[in-house]
């Protein structure tokens, strides 16, 4: 038989075939934050949206930009699990570099991965961002979110022709902490 082949190829394959043949079951279970990242950047391209890499920041996961003229830039950073943050996590002075915080031209969003694993009974559990966290997201003006919320997203910009373009300038204008897409939905029946 031929040799097996060499760990990288498998995880690209792995990597290629999740994203491409399953990006949602990527999205809502992976703890990958390659993977993940690969399936939100999809994900995003398949609302329209402008993705690219950071070809400045290595710390920043990806670009976002709702057109080529867009003037807001949100910088996608992505976790592995919501747990990862806490005051002494390593990312906060490489983030603050490009979060500017008060409504300019750069946005910081940090998704976070909130999967549970399987206990065996099938269905799916998520976690959140602890009180904590969100008071430490809020104190630093940062907006984030779970990989859950923003699956709930991508479902309304699909099925419910809602404009991605509108809930980015919901979470640009977020005063910082974690963005819940209730907030959305409420404010979206209160102007109707």
């Amino acid at each position: 038989p031929p040799p097996p082949p060499p760990p990288l190829l498998c995880y690209r394959r792995q990597r290629q075939m999740c994203i491409r043949d399953r990006p949602v079951d990527c999205l809502l279970k992976s703890k990958n934050v390659l993977l993940l990242t690969d399936a939100i950047h999809y994900l995003l391209n398949d609302l329209g949206l402008k993705v690219s890499r950071s070809p400045d920041q290595s710390v920043i996961d990806r670009l976002i930009r709702t057109s080529d003229t867009s003037q807001v830039t949100f910088g996608l950073k992505v976790l592995s699990d919501v747990g990862e943050l806490g005051e002494n996590w390593d990312g906060w002075d490489e983030l603050s570099d490009f979060d500017t915080g008060k409504g300019g031209e750069k946005r910081l969003l940090l998704i976070g991965s909130n999967s549970i694993p399987d206990e065996g009974d099938g269905k799916p559990q998520f976690s959140d961002f602890s009180a904590n966290n969100q008071s430490l997201l809020s104190s630093k003006n940062i907006v984030a979110m779970t990989t859950l919320t923003f699956y709930k997203i991508y479902l309304l910009c699909q099925k419910k022709s809602v404009d991605p373009k509108a809930i980015l300038n919901l979470i640009h204008r977020h005063p910082g902490g974690v963005f819940r897409l209730e907030q959305y939905m409420k404010s979206a029946s209160q102007a109707a």
